[in-house]
């Protein structure tokens, strides 16, 4: 969901436009920084020399998030793959349930794993609660929705997502436009994928779709427009052509059997 430049000290940019990152304190070996999923932010922060668009960058804006894994003594509490939650006294916003995703992430058919998830700013009280008051809370909660009552809980987890959304705020567009124009010089050297990295609210498929881009544009030439990802007909109203994720599309043999309700 979030990337970081973890152990990245810089990103210096030479007279070559080559963009060159310096890792873990061995200054004086450099490489080429190819695709990159950090916060837009956190990126422009550490190039070298200053961009002009390091102010937009730091005024780019991020939400939160934290997920309370409990493990439950009981079969799936329901079938579907998450449920948002509207119930004004709880704090919880949604609930995955683990093992409709994939049988394999919850083996045992006689416990239920699900998620919690808190939508939150890093330094809130929420963010702040220490993990077993994060878990008492979820399990209380859990119950005040009619889900499961607290001493149906085996144990529980936490895990904090920092700047998990990027915020649409009044002058995003033109902030992110601003940087995209200063990175479009790093040309495939620098490229910028998944959801922090373009600063867009793309789900997990779109993000996907960014890195497979990105593979296309290193091995093929610049053909992909990557900013362009998840614009296409079949998510908004504008009418284009939706790309494939595949350099060949693969034709299985699935892909001639009829749909359901379809006759052979």
């Amino acid at each position: 969901m979030a990337g970081a430049l973890s152990g990245v000290d810089e990103v210096a940019r030479n007279s070559n436009t080559k963009a060159l990152s310096k890792i873990n304190q061995l200054r004086k070996e450099l490489i080429v920084l190819k695709r990159n999923i950090a916060p837009v932010r956190e990126l422009v922060e550490k190039i070298t020399p200053t961009p002009i668009s390091r102010l937009h960058a730091r005024n780019l804006r991020y939400r939160d998030f934290l997920t309370v894994a409990l493990m439950v003594k009981k079969p799936d509490l329901f079938p579907d793959n998450w449920i948002y939650i509207h119930e004004p006294d709880v704090q919880v916003g949604r609930i995955q349930n683990y093992r409709s995703w994939s049988p394999w992430m919850v083996p045992d058919p006689t416990t239920a794993c699900v998620g919690l998830e808190y939508f939150c700013f890093r330094g809130d009280d929420l963010w702040s609660m220490d993990d077993d008051a994060l878990v008492a809370l979820a399990s209380e909660e859990l119950a005040a929705i009619g889900l499961a009552t607290p001493d149906k809980v085996k144990r529980g987890y936490v895990v904090r997502v920092p700047m998990a959304y990027p915020i649409y705020d009044r002058d995003y567009a033109e902030r992110v436009a601003t940087i995209r124009s200063w990175l479009d010089g790093f040309g495939t050297n620098l490229v910028q994928i998944g959801r922090n990295g373009l600063h867009r609210y793309n789900n997990s498929d779109h993000s996907m779709l960014t890195a497979m881009r990105a593979v296309d544009n290193l091995l093929g030439g610049p053909v992909h427009d990557i900013w362009a990802v998840n614009a296409e007909s079949a998510y908004h109203e504008e009418d284009v052509e939706p790309e494939q994720p595949y350099r060949n599309v693969p034709e299985p043999p699935a892909m001639a059997e009829p749909l359901a309700g379809e006759s052979a």
